[in-house]
Parts: structure tokens; sequence; C-alpha cells
């Protein structure tokens, strides 16, 4: 979730079984049950008079061979009655896709819908953070561990006595069920490190054996995209690369995964109303961000998955 003008891509991604960012061999069968063949699946989103009262949403999907270059696959696939759809966030549950979306600009609760063929989305949760005097809940985004196979949604809160804040939600058996919002442990977050920070991204890195878990997110006050390591899903996390480490300048909504190649990609907004991508062998060495496609400029706040 944005303010005005402002546009992002946070990329969450899940495999055929769930699997976050590992990219193990997939079993025809589950090969067999996506609802496209191409590997890449691209959640996103459309505004019409933002932060108006009267502003509407609609979901839109495209998918892409390589990561890079997205076609449209179901446009206006969907849009909720009573609600915002920002920041739609997409995973794969067997035959299922679930996204978690942004309600609105304030609130406290986000939403979940499903869908087996991309096309056709039912709302199946309306989740509310069970954290106090919460204001605004925005940008849900899923992790699977895959060290446990616990499922999570990191979400980005504001509260009346606290800026916007890392809070973890999990997942109880099921993906339209989730305990209350715990705020994450990540250290020096309130002596000023990077506070406050919004669009917290996961990525399970299984190489780095000390803290194979990764973090992007958007320092709201520098508008840098900063990078965190844990060696866990709920923390410490420790920052390892902030203000403008990166090298993308001020930038938001970062979007990480796996190319075909194995190399990671990140693609982020330049908050000129256009993406760019960047890659690395590595998670901290990032090449000079490249401009997608020119039509990609309609792409909003959303998330990437590799099936």
């Amino acid at each position: 979730m944005k303010f005005l003008s402002f546009l992002s891509l946070a990329a969450g991604v899940s495999a055929a079984t769930l699997q976050q960012q590992s990219h193990e061999k997939r079993s025809d069968t589950e090969i067999a049950a996506r609802a496209v063949d191409k590997p890449y699946v691209f959640a996103t989103f459309t505004s019409k008079n933002e932060q108006k009262s009267n502003e509407e949403t609609w979901l839109h999907i495209y998918t892409s061979d390589d990561g890079k270059q997205f076609a449209e696959y179901a446009m206006n696939a969907y849009k909720p009655s009573k609600s915002l759809l920002r920041d739609p966030s997409i995973i794969k549950d067997g035959d299922t896709y679930y996204i978690a979306h942004t309600t609105g600009w304030d609130g406290d609760d986000f939403a979940v819908i499903k869908s087996k063929d991309l096309k056709n989305w039912e709302n199946v949760a309306t989740v509310k953070t069970g954290v106090k005097d919460t204001e605004k809940t925005w940008a849900p985004e899923w992790f699977k561990d895959p060290k446990d196979g616990q499922v999570y949604i990191y979400v980005s809160i504001k509260t009346k006595q606290e800026e916007f804040a890392p809070y973890i939600f999990t997942a109880k058996g099921g993906l339209t069920s989730f305990g209350a919002g715990e705020k994450l442990d990540v250290y020096n977050y309130g002596s000023g490190v990077g506070q406050p920070h919004i669009d917290m991204f996961i990525v399970h890195k299984a190489d780095d054996k000390e803290t194979p878990y990764h973090a992007f997110m958007k320092n709201e006050k520098e508008k840098h995209i900063e990078h965190l390591t844990s060696k866990s899903a709920k923390g410490t996390w420790n920052y390892v690369q902030t203000n403008n480490a990166l090298g993308f300048g001020n930038r938001e909504g970062p979007a990480v995964t796996k190319l075909p190649d194995d190399k990671w990609i990140m693609w982020m907004d330049n908050y000129h109303g256009n993406y760019l991508y960047s890659t690395s062998d590595d998670l901290s060495k990032w090449s000079d961000s490249v401009d997608m496609p020119s039509w990609n400029k309609k792409f909003r706040h959303g998330t990437v998955i590799r099936q």
C-alpha cells in the first residue's frame, strides 16, 4: 500500500505445493494442477479515483515465460463489492490460488480470496489484525517456511501509538484462518534504524547456512529499499544493508524471486509510474536496474509466483 501516486511491486511467491522460493523439482501432478502452463504468474491491480470516497479497484493477472516480459491473462478478474483490492499477494496451494490483499487505506483487516483458474475469484476470509489501536493495515505478503511448512502473512501495520512496523500472522489449519498479528523482532527497529518500514517481503536462501531468511523492506523515511537477514521467519531480524546500500536510489515495493537461470530478480517501482528490475547472484550485489516494457506502467503493487 502506498501514498498517493506511489506505485509498488512486492512479489510474494510460492511453488505449486506452497514451496516458498526453493524451486525444487516439481512432480508432473503438481505441474498439471496449474491454471496456466507459463511458470510466472503476476497478480496486480488498477485503481480509479484513488484515495477518494468513490475509489474502485480491480484485480488483473499476467503471465510470463521468463519473469521479465508479462502478457495479459485475466483482466478485471475481480472487484470487491464492499472494500478495495490493493496490494494483492498470490500463493498456490495444490490446484488453488489464494490472494491476500489490502482492503482500504484505513482499517484493521485484510482479506483473502481464492480461485482455481485465475479468472474467477471468491472472497473466503476477512482477517482482523488483533493488534490494539490498528489504524492502517497494508500490503499482506504470503510466505511459506521451507523448514517446517508453516505459512505466514507479513503485514505493514500502523497503530495510534506507532508508525508502520512489520507484523507476522500465522496460518491455522489452512489459508483462511490466522492467529492475531505479532510484531516482528527487528533489532534496533525502535532505535531509529530505518523506521518506519512498509512492504516487507521474505525469501529463503538455502545456501546461506547462518541466516537463510532474507527480507527487503521500503524505508518510508529515506525512501530506499533495505536488506535484513534472520535465522528464522520470526526473527530476530538484523539490518545488513541500509539507506541506499543496494544502489537503487528512491524505490519501493521490492519483489524478489528466481529466474530460469537461477539468478534472483527484484522488481521495484521508481515513483514515476513505471517498473524496473535488477538481478543478483547473492541478494546483496545487484545489477543496474532496467526498465520493464513501457506498457507495464499500468502495474500496481502486486506479487509474482514462480510455479
